[in-house]
Protein backbone atom coordinates (compact mmCIF):
# COMPACT_ATOMS: atom_id res chain seq x y z
CA UNK A 1 0.00 0.00 0.00
CA UNK A 2 1.22 3.52 -0.96
CA UNK A 3 1.77 5.66 1.56
CA UNK A 4 0.54 9.47 0.94
CA UNK A 5 1.82 12.56 2.12
CA UNK A 6 -2.06 14.55 2.87
CA UNK A 7 -2.60 17.36 4.87
CA UNK A 8 -2.50 16.43 8.56
CA UNK A 9 -0.94 17.40 11.42
CA UNK A 10 1.30 15.11 12.98
CA UNK A 11 0.55 14.06 17.03
CA UNK A 12 3.01 13.06 19.52
CA UNK A 13 3.11 9.54 21.19
CA UNK A 14 5.52 10.35 23.75
CA UNK A 15 7.38 13.29 25.55
CA UNK A 16 10.36 12.93 23.14
CA UNK A 17 7.77 12.95 20.33
CA UNK A 18 5.91 16.39 22.12
CA UNK A 19 9.46 17.85 22.80
CA UNK A 20 10.57 17.40 18.90
CA UNK A 21 7.38 18.54 17.53
CA UNK A 22 7.85 21.86 19.75
CA UNK A 23 10.75 23.06 17.91
CA UNK A 24 8.56 23.51 15.00
CA UNK A 25 6.99 23.21 11.59
CA UNK A 26 10.09 22.43 10.17
CA UNK A 27 9.97 19.41 12.61
CA UNK A 28 6.39 18.24 11.65
CA UNK A 29 7.14 18.43 7.90
CA UNK A 30 10.56 15.85 8.95
CA UNK A 31 7.99 13.94 10.61
CA UNK A 32 5.61 13.67 7.72
CA UNK A 33 8.10 12.96 5.40
CA UNK A 34 10.17 10.16 7.73
CA UNK A 35 6.83 8.42 7.66
CA UNK A 36 6.44 8.19 3.76
CA UNK A 37 9.89 7.20 3.48
CA UNK A 38 10.98 5.59 6.52
CA UNK A 39 13.56 6.08 8.17
CA UNK A 40 15.98 3.65 10.81
CA UNK A 41 16.64 4.83 14.28
CA UNK A 42 13.96 7.75 14.40
CA UNK A 43 13.30 8.32 17.60
CA UNK A 44 17.27 8.92 17.89
CA UNK A 45 17.43 11.27 15.73
CA UNK A 46 14.02 13.25 16.79
CA UNK A 47 16.15 12.96 20.72
CA UNK A 48 19.69 14.33 18.39
CA UNK A 49 17.06 16.86 16.80
CA UNK A 50 15.91 18.33 20.36
CA UNK A 51 19.82 18.29 21.58
CA UNK A 52 20.48 20.13 18.61
CA UNK A 53 17.60 22.60 19.63
CA UNK A 54 18.28 22.94 23.32
CA UNK A 55 22.32 23.52 22.40
CA UNK A 56 21.89 25.52 19.42
CA UNK A 57 18.60 27.43 19.12
CA UNK A 58 15.09 26.22 17.89
CA UNK A 59 15.06 28.57 15.02
CA UNK A 60 18.09 26.96 13.24
CA UNK A 61 17.25 23.26 14.25
CA UNK A 62 13.67 24.41 12.62
CA UNK A 63 15.10 25.42 9.72
CA UNK A 64 17.56 22.42 9.01
CA UNK A 65 14.57 20.30 9.85
CA UNK A 66 12.66 21.27 6.80
CA UNK A 67 15.57 21.70 4.29
CA UNK A 68 16.05 17.92 5.62
CA UNK A 69 12.59 17.31 4.84
CA UNK A 70 12.10 19.18 1.10
CA UNK A 71 15.44 17.16 0.45
CA UNK A 72 14.97 14.11 1.86
CA UNK A 73 17.94 14.20 4.01
CA UNK A 74 16.74 11.72 6.53
CA UNK A 75 20.15 9.62 7.49
CA UNK A 76 22.75 9.41 10.20
CA UNK A 77 24.10 13.09 10.60
CA UNK A 78 22.42 14.84 8.12
CA UNK A 79 20.88 17.77 10.41
CA UNK A 80 24.21 18.70 12.05
CA UNK A 81 25.59 18.64 8.59
CA UNK A 82 22.90 20.92 7.33
CA UNK A 83 23.51 23.06 10.49
CA UNK A 84 26.54 23.79 10.09
CA UNK A 85 26.80 24.07 6.29
CA UNK A 86 23.90 26.78 7.16
CA UNK A 87 26.41 28.99 9.62
CA UNK A 88 29.13 28.06 7.70
CA UNK A 89 27.90 30.35 5.02
CA UNK A 90 26.86 33.21 6.91
CA UNK A 91 30.01 33.31 8.65
CA UNK A 92 32.16 33.50 5.71
CA UNK A 93 34.27 37.06 5.25
CA UNK A 94 36.56 37.90 3.10
CA UNK A 95 39.86 39.85 2.93
CA UNK A 96 40.80 43.45 1.49
CA UNK A 97 44.40 43.94 0.49
CA UNK A 98 43.37 47.91 0.97
CA UNK A 99 42.63 47.23 4.71
CA UNK A 100 44.70 44.46 5.83
CA UNK A 101 47.09 45.17 8.64
CA UNK A 102 49.51 42.57 7.16
CA UNK A 103 52.89 44.09 6.19
CA UNK A 104 53.50 42.61 2.99
CA UNK A 105 56.97 41.38 1.19
CA UNK A 106 58.04 44.68 -0.02
CA UNK A 107 60.95 44.45 2.58
CA UNK A 108 62.69 41.25 1.18
CA UNK A 109 62.20 42.97 -2.58
CA UNK A 110 65.84 44.90 -1.78
CA UNK A 111 67.26 41.85 0.07
CA UNK A 112 66.78 39.70 -2.78
CA UNK A 113 67.89 42.22 -5.44
CA UNK A 114 70.90 42.88 -3.28
CA UNK A 115 71.99 39.17 -2.96
CA UNK A 116 71.15 38.59 -6.69
CA UNK A 117 73.45 41.29 -8.00
CA UNK A 118 76.20 40.22 -4.98
CA UNK A 119 75.89 36.06 -6.22
CA UNK A 120 76.63 36.86 -10.16
CA UNK A 121 73.00 36.37 -10.76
Amino acid sequence: MEKFRGDYTPRARTGSEAEFLAIGGGAGAWLKEVAVVGTSRMNVKIAEAVSLAKIGGVIDVDRALGTAAILGRFAHGDLASILQAGRANTLTRAANEGTSLTPGTSAWAANTTANTTANGG
